[in-house]
């Protein structure tokens, strides 16, 4: 039964699917570690994007620090950042208070 030339073309064919199989696992497998990676790039990303924001942020006290002439932008803009960190100063109060 061996000799068979259907059973030859069968085994070829069940051989090949055994390594598209394995092939398959293999490339789930790399599809995953892949994705973790991903996700840990844009968290990665993320972080520094905002501390790219806090470090302008700083940048714009600095300048209002050091100098007494701003343009009425950026004053508006210092304004704004100082209001956010007043009302997390504030909340941190608030926080601390309950606690």
């Amino acid at each position: 039964m061996e000799n068979n030339p259907l059973f030859k073309v069968i085994s070829r064919v069940d051989q090949r699917i055994d390594a598209l199989l394995e092939d398959y696992l293999q490339l789930e497998e790399t599809c995953e570690t892949l994705a973790e990676e991903n996700k840990t790039l844009k968290k990665d990303l993320q972080l520094k994007n905002s501390r790219i924001v806090d470090l302008k942020q700083s940048i714009l006290v600095l300048k209002k620090t050091r100098s007494q002439s701003m343009k009425t932008e950026d004053q508006k803009a210092l304004n704004k950042i100082l209001d956010e960190y007043i009302r997390e100063i504030d909340r941190c109060i608030s926080e601390l208070s309950r606690g």
